[in-house]
């Protein structure tokens, strides 16, 4: 059995991750419930919806947070029932895992994605020739986004974010290649970046919305610093 040193901590939340062959994978949030004498891992789910994800005898991969650096491990679905969540109210997905294995801690890389939910702006732009390469052209360009963000942009909210990028929800359709400005003004955060789409697709919600994957584009590595900081922040109070 892997070294429970390296296993979350009881009531902490976790990543869980699904991968779905060529699909994109499928990230949800857990809590950890217990830990059994043989290493297995019980957890309440905190999204709803994902019973016909989740099968047993499946790979799962989990990332978490412990001894001041991220771990990553591997395990399957050893079962799946409803059972009373830690606040009581009503009965949520719980999952057992198999020990965890292949466990390694993460380092600090710019594309480790935090599941978070911001409110952001963006407006649709056109980069300028040689955008990426030329640093005050790009000043420019985005001094010039900074105040058409104030009046015409359109609300979105984010699914995960990075320091190389993020996905979100918007109403404004958006098509991979489409090139924005946006800007996620939080507590701990203020980040304006340029960004083009590299994966898009439609949902129904009551009214048709858009899943927009985005990469930024030319962006300063003191800002990526912030990024990955505030993202680290967040980690280490969930972890608590």
């Amino acid at each position: 059995m892997a070294t429970l040193k390296l296993y979350p901590a009881i009531d902490q939340k976790v990543t869980l991750i699904i991968n779905r062959g060529g699909l994109q994978p499928f990230k949800m949030e857990g809590v950890v419930h217990l830990i059994t004498s043989e290493g297995k891992i019980e957890l309440f789910l905190l999204q709803e919806g994902t019973n016909e994800l989740i099968k047993e005898g499946i790979s799962i991969n989990m990332e978490f947070f412990v001894e001041g650096s991220y771990c990553k491990s591997q395990s399957l679905i050893e079962d799946f029932f409803l059972s009373w969540g830690p606040e009581g109210g009503k009965q949520v997905p719980h999952l057992v895992l198999s020990p965890p294995c292949n466990i390694e801690k993460i380092q600090r890389r710019k594309f480790f994605r935090l599941t978070i939910d911001l409110p952001l702006r963006f407006i649709p732009v056109s980069f300028p020739a040689e955008f990426e390469e030329n640093v005050i052209q790009r000043k420019q360009a985005m001094a010039g986004w900074h105040s058409q963000l104030n009046h015409q942009a359109y609300s979105a909210h984010t699914v995960d974010f990075s320091g190389a990028g993020l996905m979100m929800i918007s109403e404004f359709a958006l098509s991979e290649g489409d090139e924005i400005f946006l800007a996620i003004d939080v507590p701990g955060l203020f980040l304006e970046a340029a960004a083009r789409v590299v994966r898009s697709y439609s949902f129904e919600s009551g009214v048709k919305k858009f899943r927009v994957g985005v990469r930024f584009v030319g962006l300063d590595k003191n800002v990526q610093d912030q990024i990955i900081s505030f993202i680290f922040r967040e980690e280490r109070r969930r972890a608590k």
